[in-house]
Parts: C-alpha cells; structure tokens; sequence
C-alpha cells in the first residue's frame, strides 16, 4: 500500500512540475512575440541607434 502512495504521490509531482514549468515558459514567451511581433527589424535597429547595411539594386551599364 505504501508503494503505491509513493508511486502515485511522485507521478503528481512531477506533473504538477512540467506543468508549471511550461506556464512559466508560455508566460515568457507571449511577452517577447507581442513585443517583436509589433516592432518592424528597421523599428529595431532605430531604437539601438543602429543603421540596417542596405543593398541598392541598380543597373550596372
């Protein structure tokens, strides 16, 4: 009888801990996709204070 207290008492612990574990992580991971998902890279860049390297396609003759 005591085995199978352990038993189960273990299994719900470690479920209770992988799901708190992925709370924790979906909760960080919302807040760095909203941020990123309304900043544009050149939006980025600007706020660093850095300037994005840009290719001109012209005509070469």
């Amino acid at each position: 009888m005591r085995k199978i207290i352990l038993s189960v008492t273990t299994i719900v612990l470690v479920a209770a801990g992988i799901s708190i574990g992925s709370m924790i992580q979906a909760a960080s991971r919302a807040t760095t996709t909203s941020v990123a998902g309304t900043l544009s890279p050149h939006e980025m860049m600007v706020k660093l204070g850095k300037d994005l390297k840009i290719e001109k396609w012209e005509h070469l003759f």
